[in-house]
């Protein structure tokens, strides 16, 4: 106990998009003495950080997230479940969550994230959602990225669907008398404890709706994943959702909400979501 008094740790969370992004916080007695956002445009910037810090204190955690279409959910822990899907086990690694459900990723991704940054943790970006996640019952999660769009459906607080919709650059602009259609592991911790339909409304989801002059590009894209995984979730005779939580990393307009509301009824929040902070608040509860 002594010795905890006066180790100050270093917790570095990181992830890539169109650049690096990077999160040091230091702690002194679980208070937060020390913070520092950094950007890298290149791999080596951010490598160099990491070594400078952790040259100057041994107790410095490194992690990181995946942020790619490589991983989902298994609303089991048995590997007949994963085989039932279709899913070879022998390409991918996954971890039991209360021996309830699973979240898995490729082998090739991990080594992948790892032999350039050697992470003391590393976690599924599912994880994240499902660490934040406070309503866990009919319940449509998505999470915003700059790259991604992250979805996963809890029902009776197990994660019983997920999908990712990747973000396509594109500069359509949206004009009211457009009436065209828009065409569409290594030696890693991976933590493996977290405390813890109508017919109707398919069709009606299955409508897609032109994009009205206010709705930005970001909104309109969130609108078209929420309403295509509610499509995919009915048809798989998933339970009618109650609610809609956008976890938001973007900055996206609070005018979001009422959006999706009156184009798919459902009772929306917009959270701020920061992926770096979560991170390190998973790392700091299991180091």
């Amino acid at each position: 106990m002594l010795l905890k008094i006066f180790i100050k740790p270093n917790f570095i969370s990181f992830y890539k998009e169109d650049k690096f992004y990077l999160l040091n916080e230091q702690y002194k007695n679980d208070k937060l003495i020390f913070e520092e956002k950094k950007e890298f445009n290149t791999k080596k910037e951010l490598i160099n950080y990491i070594k400078e810090i952790s040259s100057s204190n041994p107790q410095t955690y490194v992690s990181t997230v995946i942020l790619s279409q490589n991983q989902g959910v298994v609303p089991s822990c048995d590997k007949k479940e994963y085989k039932k899907l279709g899913i070879e086990l022998e390409n991918i690694k996954y971890i039991c969550i209360k021996n309830r459900y699973s979240f898995y990723t490729t082998i090739y991704e991990l080594m992948e994230l790892t032999k350039s940054f050697e992470p003391d943790f590393l976690y599924p970006i599912f994880a994240l959602i499902d660490i934040k996640a406070t309503s866990k019952h009919n319940t449509l999660y998505i999470l915003t990225t700059k790259s991604f769009n992250f979805i996963l459906i809890y029902k009776d607080s197990i994660p019983v669907y997920s999908d990712i919709f990747e973000i396509e650059e594109k500069t359509t602009e949206f004009k009211e008398e457009d009436e065209d259609e828009i065409e569409d592991i290594s030696d890693i911790d991976i933590i493996e404890d977290f405390d813890d339909i109508l017919d109707e409304d398919i069709e009606n989801i299955e409508e897609i709706n032109e994009p009205s002059v206010e709705e930005t590009k970001e909104e309109y894209r969130i609108i078209e994943d929420i309403k295509n995984a509610l499509k995919e979730y009915y048809e798989e005779g998933g339970d009618f959702i109650e609610k809609i939580v956008i976890l938001d990393t973007l900055n996206i307009p609070q005018e979001i909400k009422t959006l999706i509301e009156d184009e798919i009824f459902i009772t929306t929040t917009v959270q701020e979501f920061d992926i770096l902070k979560t991170i390190n608040q998973i790392s700091r509860e299991n180091v």
